[in-house]
């Protein structure tokens, strides 16, 4: 997302505002009081996310002011549940239950003015993420491993990378910030 505003005698003004929310829900599960006998009995959920947001604004005015911003907003709820009912019997060589989650997120917002009298210019991020990554075995149940290897993990890695910048120059004043 991005703008640009150029004046030759006037005030230049711009913003650029780049807003997501994401809720997302993935599971896998074995039914309650559930009977089974199998060779494996594997109950597995991956949830992988990528996003990239790039939001820049450039404002300059040869004549007054030059106003510019840019902001990138991402509210982000993910629930993995990989899971086994109550009462599940389950006899096999080998049982998992494997919930996991990857997310690598990039976020940019940077904002440049230029001006012969106020340059101002901002940019900012939010970012909030709400994730739960579960993996269960309900109540009364029973495993019964052949092998003896009963696996039961949720895992969550998450890459998140923040950038917010901001430039101003003007002959007489000059105010940036970044968040």
């Amino acid at each position: 997302v991005g703008n640009a505003g150029v004046s030759a005698s006037g005030n230049s003004f711009g913003a650029s505002i780049d807003t997501v929310v994401y809720n997302k829900t993935v599971s896998a599960e074995i039914a309650e009081d559930t009977v089974l006998e199998a060779a494996d009995v594997q109950v597995l959920v991956n949830s992988d996310d990528r996003y990239i947001a790039v939001v820049v604004g450039v404002g300059a005015s040869a004549g007054k002011n030059a106003v510019n911003g840019s902001a990138s907003v991402t509210v982000m709820t993910n629930r993995v549940t990989a899971a086994m009912g109550n009462g599940v019997t389950i006899t096999a060589q080998g049982i998992t239950v494997d919930a996991a989650q990857q997310q690598k997120h990039t976020l940019v917002a940077g904002s440049a003015t230029l001006s012969n009298q106020n340059a101002v210019g901002a940019g900012a991020i939010v970012f909030t993420a709400g994730n739960t990554v579960t993996a269960k075995v309900g109540e009364s149940s029973t495993l019964n491993a052949l092998d003896g290897q009963v696996v039961v993990q949720a895992v969550n890695d998450s890459d998140v990378s923040i950038t917010a910048v901001a430039a101003g120059a003007s002959s007489s004043n000059a105010i940036s910030g970044a968040v």
